[in-house]
């Protein structure tokens, strides 16, 4: 019985010891929730996030003007968005129920580079986006619906988000509790 209560002593002074890991406890768990209660595209500007991941995944690194360009995008991305954001948009309406079927069928939209369509690309750098753009590439490659390789771009950036925050509160030198809060 005092051998249960060491090893449980021994992992509280662990958790105590490091914040980092408290913080990579609560902040997974956080993505994770965020990532797959969030409806699709109801975060802010998240379809032009989006869309600015899927450029860079076809090899628009540098923003152009896609109106006196080659750049454009499969019409598929743009069917996922008008199923579930511009004809299910719930953002400020707290009144508004989401319908989850349209996202349900979503998911059955396959990426197909048949009909292409010519999004506005935003001139953000690319560089926050990078994380994103292996796990969207690969899903364009397996012809995953746009919604899975959505889904899967917002996991791959939270998770690295939360990686940058535990390398910090782990090497700055004092106040790691406060930083972990924060």
């Amino acid at each position: 019985m005092n051998y249960l209560f060491d090893g449980l002593r021994k992992k509280l002074e662990f958790i105590v010891k490091r914040p980092e890991y408290v913080y990579l406890a609560i902040a997974l768990t956080g993505v994770i929730g965020f990532v797959f209660i969030t409806p699709p595209f109801q975060g802010p500007d998240e379809h032009t996030h989006y869309n600015r991941v899927q450029y860079i995944a076809n090899g628009y690194f540098i923003p152009v003007n896609v109106e006196k360009s080659d750049a454009s995008l499969p019409y598929s991305i743009d069917q996922v968005a008008y199923k579930t954001f511009y004809s299910n948009d719930i953002r400020g309406g707290t009144n508004k129920k989401y319908d989850l079927h349209d996202t349900k069928d979503a998911l059955n939209v396959p990426y197909s580079s048949d009909v292409q369509t010519k999004p506005v690309m935003v001139t953000y750098s690319p560089i926050p986006y990078l994380p994103a753009v292996p796990f969207v590439a690969l899903s364009n490659l397996l012809n995953l619906s746009p919604l899975v390789s959505m889904y899967l771009a917002r996991l791959a950036l939270g998770i690295v988000s939360v990686l940058i925050l535990f390398l910090a509160v782990r090497l700055i030198p004092y106040k790691k509790y406060f930083f972990a809060i924060v």
